[in-house]
């Protein structure tokens, strides 16, 4: 319905009045002609939403704004727009609820990866100096090593594999073996060597198995 069909009104609180019944799908209403009124009725022609609108009268104002809301609050209006742009501004709170959290959720993840990386330089940095003591240490255990093995072997330790001195071990043993086999068994000196000789063939096994499970 154009705005043209619709009657206007001077006063500017009952025109208002008009305006929006018209903007919610009311039918176009007409002065009377037996007294000067406007009868606005409803989609639904209820006689209960039905608003009476005067030329004149005092409290004009005061009555066009309960007339108002007596438009707004009328259950038949058409509020098929009205729907459609609550539905838009739901849709666009929406959309911003999510940004926001979105963002929030990636303000958190970032917070979290930054106390991650902090944990890990702590431990890294931790870990750094455990690893330079026990290299420190290992550097010392080295060198004491490669002293008493050059001592003991008489040669260079890099240059000879375990194997060499487990070998010329094991023909010493044997060696010694023999020797006590020709000696009497209750000396007690014999009986000492052959304890001493347990021991250093269980010692020569046990290498050899050390050096084969590192390859060596």
């Amino acid at each position: 319905m154009s705005a043209a069909d619709w009657p206007t009104h001077d006063d500017k609180a009952w025109q208002a009045v008009l305006d929006r019944a018209r903007a919610l799908g009311w039918p176009a209403p007409a002065w009377t002609k037996n007294h000067p009124q406007i009868k606005l009725v409803c989609p639904a022609a209820d006689p209960k939403c039905m608003i009476r609108i005067y030329s004149t009268g005092k409290g004009a104002e005061t009555v066009a704004v309960q007339s108002l809301r007596g438009v707004d609050r009328c259950p038949h209006r058409n509020i098929v727009d009205d729907i459609v742009r609550v539905d838009e501004a739901l849709c666009s709170a929406d959309r911003f609820v999510r940004a926001a959290e979105t963002l929030i959720q990636r303000g958190e993840i970032s917070a979290k990866l930054d106390e991650l990386m902090q944990l890990v330089d702590e431990s890294l940095d931790a870990a750094e100096a455990q690893m330079e003591l026990e290299f420190d240490s290992l550097t010392t255990t080295l060198d004491s090593h490669t002293q008493e093995a050059r001592q003991l072997l008489d040669a260079d330790p890099d240059a000879v594999p375990p194997t060499e001195p487990l070998l010329r071990a094991g023909q010493y043993i044997r060696e010694a073996m023999k020797g006590l086999a020709r000696l009497p068994k209750k000396s007690a000196d014999v009986v000492e060597r052959k304890k001493r000789l347990a021991v250093l063939s269980a010692r020569r096994e046990a290498a050899a198995r050390r050096a084969s499970n590192v390859g060596l």
